[in-house]
């Protein structure tokens, strides 16, 4: 009898809860000043999202490391956008969230280099941490994620200071194949506010396909012991037409429209991630999930879906919205993905099973890809909280 050991989702009341669109990683015109001639001004960024999509939640996460300002301020609050400094802070219009229907998150994209070329980028909540990146000389995103825990500077450190940050890893195919997943296992010692990565940027038009592999690989690898959470996100920075606009976001389960509830979605993996790539397809809305310990039976509730896999250790293990889970042989962890017949898909966060090593079967970049014997990933998790 295989034993569940962990669900993401325990927890949640979805008698009360709803699915709500969030895009957490984008940029204005204030970072890039006039090298894009197609980035627009803040206000314009949450007007097409408002728009062209259902979003109700949305973080500017322009770059702690700006062409338009040193040290940069963060594109917040919304309130006071005429303030700001950027190319055509001429017309920047401050913007109401009651008033748009939107609910707004303090947000930063950290690095070390006006290029991107220099750390491992990587996005955080719920603080203004990164005003003075450039200034604290950090090195790798290791450092960055311990300044971000003592980190008590800043304008807004009283405005979220209930809050822990959030951090996660932004597009880690521009850095690394899945093969060189063995770096990133200090990454998710560093802290619980380390949540996870993005598997989805761009949907899979962007960097590197094999993200979401990574995320199975250290999954595999670091699970049941160890959630890492998978995001999708735009990730916009031009707005001409067809440009990664609107082809990933992240369904949060929220159980009203504050930030507080946006904050315990992350921090708990109380979401769903999704693209829909190409532009134009339709990426499935998972509902609620059920989790029936007495049957050993998980469901999945979904809207616009044709299929759902069950994968666990990077392969497929069965279809369908149930996973029997009691009649399996399932280690480590498994997850569901809703597919839609136009190419979008969404998947649950992993659920935790009993730890075996696997030998995996795939192939990335022509190299073999290497296991890392459990005993060695639960001593490196030995630290965690």
């Amino acid at each position: 009898m295989v034993e569940l050991l962990s669900n993401p989702y325990e927890g949640v009341d979805w008698s009360s809860i709803s699915v709500h669109r969030a895009n957490l990683h984008g940029h204005s015109d204030r970072q890039h000043g006039e090298r894009f001639e197609s980035a627009i001004p803040p206000q314009e960024h949450i007007e097409e999202y408002k728009r062209q999509t259902d979003t109700t939640v949305l973080a500017i996460t322009d770059r702690a490391f700006s062409d338009i300002q040193d040290p940069p301020e963060p594109t917040y609050p919304w309130g006071d956008f005429e303030s700001m400094d950027g190319p055509n802070s001429e017309s920047y219009e401050n913007v109401s969230p009651e008033e748009v229907g939107l609910i707004p998150v303090l947000g930063r994209e950290n690095q070390n280099d006006s290029e991107g070329n220099g750390i491992h980028h990587v996005i955080t909540l719920f603080t203004d941490y990164g005003s003075s990146l450039d200034a604290s000389n950090a090195t790798s995103e290791l450092e960055v994620f311990e300044e971000l825990q003592e980190w008590e500077d800043g304008r807004f450190v009283d405005t979220w200071k209930e809050y822990d940050p959030i951090a996660w890893l932004a597009h880690p195919g521009r850095y690394h194949n899945a093969n060189e997943w063995e770096s990133y296992l200090d990454h998710f010692n560093a802290g619980s506010h380390v949540i996870g990565l993005e598997i989805w940027n761009q949907g899979l038009s962007r960097y590197d396909r094999n993200d979401e592999k990574l995320w199975d690989v250290l999954l595999s690898n670091l699970m049941p012991d160890r959630p890492i959470y998978a995001l999708g996100v735009d990730d916009g920075h031009c707005w001409e037409e067809g440009n990664d606009f609107d082809m990933a976001h992240v369904q949060l389960l929220l159980s009203d429209c504050s930030a507080e509830a946006v904050h315990r979605s992350l921090q708990n993996g109380w979401f769903h991630a999704a693209r829909h790539d190409p532009v134009g397809a339709i990426a499935p809305t998972i509902n609620f999930v059920d989790v029936d310990r007495d049957e050993q039976v998980i469901t999945v509730n979904a809207d616009d879906y044709e299929t759902i896999e069950w994968i666990s250790n990077g392969d497929v293990i069965h279809h369908g919205r149930s996973l029997p889970y009691g009649k399996m042989e399932i280690y480590n962890y498994a997850r569901a993905v809703a597919k839609s017949g136009t190419g979008g898909e969404t998947t649950t966060q992993a659920f935790g099973f009993p730890s075996k090593d696997i030998e995996w079967t795939f192939q990335l970049s022509r190299k073999p890809l290497r296991t890392l014997p459990k005993r060695a990933a639960k001593a490196i998790l030995s630290r965690f909280p």
